[in-house]
């Protein structure tokens, strides 16, 4: 782990010096073995954010979110109250969760995109899940995400409109309750 978290901030450290490094992808299948992470519950599928299915190579479950600027500081003050400590400024960070015997840990990636930050991340804690979908994360409107483009005209989805539409905004519309 420590093996990771180095070569995380090694290549973090050059990429700010503007210096070439060896660009590591994260092993994911190496950061949580171990975990004992195989199951998800129902639960997880349920709310928004939702669980991806899992990967049976990795012993953790991923979700992925378009998150508004406005959404972005209640998401890292949950995950603060669960007793991770984000830092807003880096788009990779592996957090493991302060003063947790079991050592759940979060791998967590964001990329601003579609008028706000697309954030995916990968865990072994449900707290994380079940405390994200507490605090009632929202995108970005799609006039927000795509202002040049008439949504009411067009006909079929292509390229970045369909990944935005089929894995960022539809997983949310669907999770909204009919008044809502």
């Amino acid at each position: 782990m420590t093996y990771i978290y180095a070569n995380l901030v090694e290549s973090i450290f050059y990429k700010l010096l503007g210096k070439k490094g060896v660009s590591n992808p994260l092993d994911m299948e190496a950061i949580f073995k171990g975990s004992g992470f195989t199951t998800v519950q129902a639960q997880a599928y349920r709310g928004y954010p939702a669980s991806l299915p899992l990967d049976a190579g990795i012993e953790a479950y991923l979700v992925r979110i378009l998150v508004s600027e406005g959404c972005m500081e209640r998401l890292t003050l949950a995950l603060y109250q669960i007793g991770y400590l984000v830092c807003p400024g880096l788009n990779t960070q592996l957090i493991e969760r302060a003063d947790d015997p079991s050592h759940r840990k979060m791998v967590l990636f964001l990329h601003p995109s579609f008028a706000g930050t697309i954030v995916s991340f990968a865990s072994d804690d449900l707290d994380v899940i079940y405390a994200l979908q507490q605090i009632k994360l929202e995108p970005p409107l799609p006039a927000d995400s795509f202002p040049w483009i008439d949504l009411e005209g067009l006909g079929a989805l292509q390229g970045d409109m369909e990944y935005w539409w089929t894995n960022l905004w539809l997983p949310f519309w669907l999770s909204l309750s009919q008044e809502r």
